[in-house]
């Protein structure tokens, strides 16, 4: 992996220019020091929703219990990727809990974030794969699954598409000629997009973004380890180490964000 290390007004600057992938959270050689333990934070987390990292299989699995809410449980890196170069991070899946109750919901996560001045409301953009539940009374729940997207970069926008797998990839793409951050998900051999999620005009928010990792449940949702998990991340692109606040915040609600269109009709 080549590496070219720029200084600029201070601030050091590192160009990853082919994609690198290192463990969780974890930096055995010394090399890849962005995956160490020491530049990642828990930007959100609840008793409810826990995430493991499960070492032995290289992965982060999302577990959780059933509650009374809905918990998240995120991890976010301290450094921050420059905009004024393009970037692609991608992320293996899984998720393979189907929902038996009409709360019985969850996903699991990747995304970019900025801290604003209201550090409990941070910027963010995202993509999950997960399940929602529609109810139709009296009939019993039906579980779909899907991906979802969404963002409040610059404004506030969603979008959902149905997966047709228990494993797939989640990725990112930003060209920072056109500004423009594409999400999509891959399912499948032929590796094809299975649908794509455009936010505009991202660096007219902020040069620089944090990436994070994790999951959230819904309150009736029991995810079990090997229901739900992350691995093999990949990056490419150019990163700035960059302390950031570590308040905790609460992820943009992902799949959950299209409760609304779950519809219940009565006799």
């Amino acid at each position: 992996m080549k590496k070219s290390i720029i200084l600029l007004v201070g601030t050091m600057i590192i160009l990853i220019s082919q994609s690198a992938y290192a463990r969780f959270f974890d930096d055995e050689s010394g090399t890849k020091w962005w995956m160490n333990p020491n530049q990642w934070q828990y930007l959100s987390s609840s008793e409810e929703v826990q995430t493991v990292e499960n070492f032995d299989d290289d992965r982060l699995d999302v577990l959780s219990k059933p509650s009374t809410k809905r918990g998240f449980a995120v991890f976010g890196s301290k450094w921050m990727l420059d905009l004024n170069n393009d970037f692609d991070l991608s992320i293996q899946y899984h998720y393979g809990h189907k929902g038996m109750q009409s709360d019985d919901e969850g996903y699991v996560v990747m995304g970019l974030y900025r801290f604003t001045d209201d550090a409990d409301n941070p910027l963010s953009a995202q993509i999950a794969a997960g399940n929602i539940m529609f109810s139709f009374f009296p009939t019993t729940p039906i579980n779909f699954d899907i991906i979802s997207a969404d963002s409040s970069l610059p404004q506030t926008r969603s979008a959902l598409w149905r997966r047709f797998s228990s494993d797939g990839i989640l990725s990112m793409h930003y060209d920072s000629i056109s500004n423009n951050l594409v999400m999509y998900s891959i399912e499948g051999d032929e590796q094809f997009p299975m649908g794509i999620f455009t936010v505009e005009n991202l660096r007219d928010v902020s040069n620089y973004f944090g990436v994070f990792l994790g999951g959230s449940a819904n309150k009736g949702a029991s995810l079990e380890m090997g229901d739900a998990y992350l691995k093999n991340f990949n990056m490419r692109g150019t990163i700035t180490p960059e302390p950031v606040s570590s308040a905790l915040f609460l992820v943009g609600a992902g799949a959950f964000g299209v409760v609304c269109l779950r519809k219940k009709k009565t006799n």
